[in-house]
């Protein structure tokens, strides 16, 4: 399979005479909404039309074959929204189901994998560690990205297939997560010189960010979703306020789902509702109000 056949340099040359800035987001569960906040953050007059799949997290232990299954499910789910742009929060569909979903879109497309590698390539470090699902680690995307943009950056890759479910279950303060982080990030700090940066290759990861700050103090922490919506912003432009009001669709809207919202997002200025799983698939016979 070829991951990193993204094209997304060539689709950026679209959105120029954008004036109404419409972004369709998809990721698996609730991380993707750290990619949407700043999304919004860098890009303020954009409207959001989110989709997590709650209900069949995580994606990132999943087959590619799966993966790209719910990738093109969610995505067609977008397209019925009339968005002008959809952003593939999931890394793991970024790492696996890019290639496909460029093939079948209607409109253009951006993941979160190549506008970082490029960032950290730019950046002059060195010694770059990523934390990232088992699919996503699996796939190689991360190295050969950035290898194939500067050979000499020593990459080392680690799989944290736990994290996942413990954001997704709203305990990121709990011990739990300090011991696991604590775990996963062992593997990059005992190597001979250690890393300089540690990129945080999943949506659910920067939620753990205090965590993360506190366990490794010296060491730049890369937050995909920030750098996306950035370049986003570079190329987009902030386009006409929208009178719309931003729309969150989960396969299953739990309480600790609808708190996360409520975390990134005003409940009075957003739209919060439930899609069942066979909505999604049955999609495309489907008309959404």
């Amino acid at each position: 399979m070829q991951y990193l056949d993204y094209g997304w340099r060539s689709y950026d040359m679209n959105f120029s005479k954008i004036e109404e800035v419409c972004i369709g987001i998809f990721d698996s569960g609730v991380g993707g909404l750290t990619v949407a906040a700043q999304i919004k953050k860098f890009i303020p007059n954009s409207r959001i039309i989110y989709i997590g799949d709650s209900a069949r997290v995580p994606w990132g232990v999943r087959s590619p074959r799966v993966v790209n299954e719910f990738a093109s499910q969610l995505l067609k789910f977008l397209e019925t929204k009339g968005v002008s742009h959809i952003v593939v929060a999931c890394h793991t569909a970024s790492a696996v189901a890019l290639p496909l979903l460029r093939r079948i879109a209607k409109v253009p497309i951006t993941g979160v994998i190549e506008p970082t590698v490029d960032f950290i390539v730019k950046s002059h470090n060195g010694r770059i560690g990523v934390l990232a699902t088992p699919t996503t680690i699996a796939s190689g995307v991360w190295e050969k990205a950035i290898k194939r943009k500067n050979k000499k950056i020593k990459v080392l890759s680690k799989a944290a297939a736990l994290l996942v479910p413990i954001v997704e279950a709203g305990l990121e303060d709990h011990k739990v997560a300090h011991l696991l982080v604590k775990e996963y990030i062992t593997p990059f700090i005992r190597i001979r010189r250690g890393i300089d940066t540690l990129v945080l290759a999943c949506t659910h990861y920067p939620l753990l960010l205090p965590v993360f700050r506190k366990m490794l103090p010296d060491i730049k922490l890369v937050n995909p979703g920030e750098v996306t919506a950035e370049h986003l912003a570079s190329v987009i432009g902030n386009g006409i306020k929208s009178n719309s009001k931003d729309e969150f669709y989960f396969t299953d809207l739990s309480e600790t789902v609808k708190n996360q919202v409520k975390r990134f997002f005003d409940s009075e200025a957003s739209y919060l509702k439930e899609v069942k799983v066979d909505d999604v698939l049955n999609v495309r016979w489907m008309k959404f109000n």
